[in-house]
């Protein structure tokens, strides 16, 4: 791909962020979070994740267990919400569903709202991208 570095995955994760949480604050539906929701989307593909597994830098330098929100199979490259995941309540982040639910939480109570088709398309390319950049910026080879 190119030379790509840690810090340039991170540019791109920022703007997928600022791009949910701008569609967060502007939706013109009810952005209410519903653990039931949620429960519902247990098993189901991830297309993009930005919650940490750590609520800071220094949890994870103390190796404090970290929360795993989503499985990985490295056949299909696909990531999916684990069965018995819980939405931290301790740090940032956003993640996208295929069918366009969207969960965003930045400071207080997390919102829940669907973005369209050809965003969650946009969402797709995009993090995809970030994901060649970060395997690129680590040397990791694919095939």
């Amino acid at each position: 791909m190119g030379d790509y570095t840690e810090a340039d995955a991170a540019h791109v994760r920022g703007w997928i962020d600022g791009y949910l949480e701008g569609a967060a604050e502007y939706c013109d539906q009810e952005t209410e979070f519903l653990e039931t929701r949620w429960q519902e989307l247990a098993g189901s593909r991830v297309i993009y994740s930005s919650i940490p597994a750590w609520p800071s830098e220094e949890a994870r330098r103390r190796r404090d267990p970290p929360v795993v929100l989503c499985d990985w199979d490295a056949n299909s490259e696909t990531r999916f919400l684990k069965l018995d995941a819980r939405l931290p309540g301790d740090r940032s982040g956003c993640m996208v569903f295929p069918k366009g639910t969207t969960v965003v939480r930045t400071d207080g109570a997390p919102v829940m709202f669907e973005i369209r088709d050809q965003d969650v398309a946009k969402i797709e390319r995009v993090a995809s991208l970030q994901l060649e950049m970060i395997r690129d910026a680590y040397g990791f080879q694919t095939g």
